[in-house]
Parts: C-alpha cells; structure tokens; sequence
C-alpha cells in the first residue's frame, strides 16, 4: 500500500497532514445588540453558505435546548423566512431579519438559523435581552433588611478552650 504525506479532502485540494484544515465557509449570526429596550428593532445578521428559500431565522428564549442531531423545539417566539418575510422564493446567503422588541416579553433570548423549514439548527447567535430583566435568582429575597444592628458585641470571650472533646456521643438526643 503507497502512502502519501498528503491528505485528499472533498474538494480536490490537498493539505499537509500537520497543517489544521481551514473551514470552507462562514456560517454565523449575529444580534446588532446585546440589549434592546422595550420598544426597539432587534436586527439580526446571518451568514449561510448553503442557503434554501425555506431557512428561517427563530427567537427562542436562551434556556431552550437544541436535542440530539441539532434539532431544537417548536417553542420560538418569533419567526421569519431568512429573506425577511413569511414567504420567500429565492435562497438568501447572508442578510438582515428584524424583528420587534415590543413583541417580546422581558427576558434573555437568542436567535437561531433554522434549515429547511424545519427545526435543524444551523447556528445560533449570542444571548440577548429585552426589557428590563432581573439578574436575581427567584430562591434570593426580593429586599434586603431595612436597618442594620446599632452596634456590635462592647466585649468577646476572653478565651477559647484549650482542648475538643476526645469523643463522639455515640447517639444524637431524641
């Protein structure tokens, strides 16, 4: 068997077996934003190298999961055909949706590049927000006390003991 120090890729071209292969395409997409006020535009660039007249673009809220395979829920908050619309006749390899703020509840999202119209992933951009959005987890309070301690202990034990037990009870009170 002959052996070559060259690697054949898909499109002919051929690279050195140390030399880390350069990706073909850009596939991106990207929010013009990382936070929008209730009542903005949310302009959302994409890139697609592969393009079909029924790629979408999805906001989804950013705890949605993507599933095995890249497929992602039917849960999105707002939709369009890439080329802007509800319906398009030509494939669209990179461009600008928009989407309305004020159709969106506060909250954090991100947007996503669907196939085909159907719910394959082909990229997503970073989180965004929308309105004013508390950054609190929901278990913390929602105020802190009104007032601190006047003042602290006037003293502190003037000692500590010497030793700790040497043992265990061997069962806790009942």
């Amino acid at each position: 068997v002959a052996s070559s120090p060259f690697t054949v890729v898909g499109d002919g071209n051929t690279i050195s077996p140390t030399e880390a292969p350069v990706p073909q395409f850009d596939l991106a997409m990207r929010t013009n934003k990382v936070s929008y006020s209730d009542n903005e535009n949310i302009d959302i660039s994409f890139t697609n190298p592969f393009p079909t007249n029924y790629d979408w673009v999805g906001i989804y809220s950013a705890e949605e999961t993507v599933q095995k395979y890249a497929i992602i829920s039917d849960n999105w908050q707002l939709s369009k055909f890439a080329c802007g619309t509800q319906d398009c006749e030509d494939d669209v390899d990179e461009g600008v949706v928009t989407f309305p703020s004020a159709n969106l509840d506060a909250g954090i999202y991100r947007a996503y590049l669907l196939f085909g119209g159907v719910y394959s992933v082909l990229t997503r951009s970073e989180e965004f927000t929308v309105g004013t959005v508390s950054s609190l987890p929901s278990y913390l309070p929602s105020s802190l006390p009104s007032s601190l301690p006047s003042s602290l202990p006037s003293s502190l034990p003037s000692s500590l003991p010497s030793s700790l037990p040497s043992t265990l009870p061997s069962s806790l009170p009942s």
